[in-house]
């Protein structure tokens, strides 16, 4: 597969970087953030609460975004969001858990568990659970694994991370990396690690043949019934279909390849 790699996939990024992709209801891509963990010198800089302050962020400058069907000037900032689902790479730890409970998102969904989070997006999610409607209270995102939507290699990550996680705490294999400062050798077993190497890199390349195989079926038969399907919305307006989807799905992947550096400034 020819796909250039980024300078940034070197020594802790020679994986590749968690991300995150905010989607309205009506399946418009608004905006995605990296992990800027190491661009930063931070442990807080995370994916999810990076584009939730961006999202917020470019409403409050008055830019031109918007997302589709809501973000009208009356609407509070407290509901602005509850359309919205966001796709990570990693399960969210309690931090940005938190941030997109504040945020009013409507769900998370992640390709791998994460064991170090101790499962704080399903506790969340039980104990701000609301049938009331006259309550106003905070309500947690609804976590959604990849297993549970049928992503394929779900399962296959998560023993790939337990694997690696076994060999460095025996210090059997590589070490993770080596230190910048002293050339000595560093085994960790954080998942995150386990993401930036090149067996996780090598997994996440497979999903762009099969995206491209996807986008050539529905180009071949653009009228079939698989290719036009759209959820219905509760509010009546019409979802992108399943070739919409793949198209601006693709829009944005070549766009992220070409203009969505780490670090940088970015726009979808």
């Amino acid at each position: 597969i020819n796909i250039e790699r980024s300078p940034f996939l070197r020594e802790s990024y020679r994986g590749h970087n968690i991300a995150a992709i905010a989607v309205d209801a009506r399946g418009h891509i608004i905006d995605f953030e990296f992990n800027h963990n190491e661009i930063f010198n931070s442990s807080i800089e995370h994916a999810e609460s990076r584009l939730l302050r961006r999202i917020f962020s470019l409403r409050q400058v008055l830019d031109a975004w918007n997302v589709h069907g809501v973000g009208e000037p009356d609407q509070s900032y407290g509901t602005l969001l509850g359309g919205v689902s966001i796709y990570t790479t990693l399960e969210s730890c309690a931090q940005c858990s938190g941030i997109m409970t504040l945020a009013g998102v409507k769900e998370i969904v992640y390709l791998q568990p994460d064991p170090s989070v101790y499962g704080i997006g399903n506790i969340l999610r039980r104990l701000s659970k609301n049938d009331d409607p006259r309550v106003t209270y905070l309500q947690a995102p609804l976590p959604v694994s990849g297993a549970s939507i049928g992503l394929s290699g779900y399962d296959e990550m998560a023993e790939a991370f337990l694997q690696f996680e076994a060999a460095q705490r025996a210090r059997t294999g590589g070490a993770f990396k080596l230190d910048g400062d002293t050339g000595e050798e560093r085994f960790t077993d954080n998942i995150t690690s386990f993401l930036c190497t090149e067996p996780a890199h090598a997994f996440f390349l497979r999903g762009w043949p099969e995206l491209k195989a996807l986008e050539e079926t529905y180009v071949a038969d653009p009228d079939a019934p698989t290719a036009q399907y759209r959820p219905a919305l509760p509010d009546e307006t019409q979802a992108l279909s399943n070739h919409e989807a793949v198209e601006r799905a693709m829009a944005f992947y070549r766009y992220v390849r070409t203009k969505g550096d780490r670090g940088t400034p970015h726009r979808v």
